[in-house]
């Protein structure tokens, strides 16, 4: 038995069925773990979430941002995004069925043998594991019910640049955590949040591309005070690439964008990574 971790797909189905010959996946033994965006972008995403929904018990994937948007449009929300990117779902049979199962992702995903959770996007530092855990729980309750989920999602969803909500005042503070958990890559050390386009427009980049090392921002994994046991597998960004520490395994590696599509065994100690090439789908 083998347990391997894949990077964001995107819709790149092709590179998903290359990837798993190379690995020489037996969906009797293994197991594939998904860290999300399994959809948009690229050329086959129904593709994508029909052979992962069809694996049953021998796969598991968690929540991601994209998934977030098909659940809102997918719910009857207004998103002005959802037309452009998820018209593939419209007039197919299983649509009922592909929106039921999206809200049955996990926010996170924890196999205590391994000692590995996984998370699409991360984890602030001022929130432990089990943090992570309590809010992953109380926003599957909300997206199991059909109503529940449309009146969640019936407004914006917050960006993930301020402090945290008080718990007290439930909606925002698990809308904050939906959006955390599925956007998060720089953050303070106390885990106040900046979104993509804020680290863009703000000056906060060096040439390198990265904030420099005296800016409170960085990222998200760089600012935690990692347990000894502690280790989590994320995506989410693929201009960061492969980014694989001792405490956090980032898989992102830009599929959809000419990179690679990468899968990372878990239950290996040396955790040996596979490799494919991608076709260009999208420029970055």
């Amino acid at each position: 038995m083998a347990v391997y971790a894949i990077g964001d797909l995107h819709g790149c189905f092709e590179e998903l069925k290359a990837l798993l010959r190379k690995i020489a996946f037996n969906p009797k033994n293994d197991k594939l773990w998904f860290v999300g965006d399994l959809l948009s972008r690229g050329p086959d995403s129904l593709g994508c979430l029909r052979f992962i929904r069809n694996l049953g018990d021998r796969a598991v994937a968690t929540m991601g941002n994209h998934e977030v948007r098909a659940i809102l449009g997918l719910s009857g929300n207004y998103d002005k995004d959802f037309s452009a990117y998820m018209t593939f779902f419209n007039d197919i049979p299983d649509r009922d069925e592909l929106y039921k199962w999206l809200r049955s992702l996990p926010l996170v995903h924890q196999d205590p043998e391994l000692g590995i959770t996984m998370i699409h996007a991360g984890l602030p530092p001022n929130w432990t594991i089990a943090d992570a855990v309590v809010r992953s729980n109380k926003l599957a309750k909300i997206f199991a019910d059909h109503e529940q989920t449309k009146k969640f999602l019936a407004h914006p969803l917050p960006k993930p640049t301020n402090n945290e909500p008080d718990h007290d005042d439930e909606i925002p503070w698990l809308k904050f955590a939906l959006a955390t958990l599925t956007r998060i890559r720089y953050c303070t050390k106390d885990g106040v949040l900046i979104s993509p386009k804020e680290v863009r427009t703000s000056g906060l980049l060096d040439k390198t591309g990265h904030p420099p090392k005296d800016s409170p921002y960085q990222a998200w994994h760089q600012h935690r005070s990692w347990q000894p046991n502690e280790k989590i597998v994320y995506g989410h960004w693929a201009m960061a690439g492969l980014t694989i520490g001792h405490h956090s395994l980032g898989i992102d590696s830009g599929a959809v964008y000419g990179g690679k599509l990468t899968a990372i065994q878990l239950d290996h100690p040396e955790h040996p990574i596979t490799q494919v090439d991608s076709g260009t789908y999208l420029v970055m």
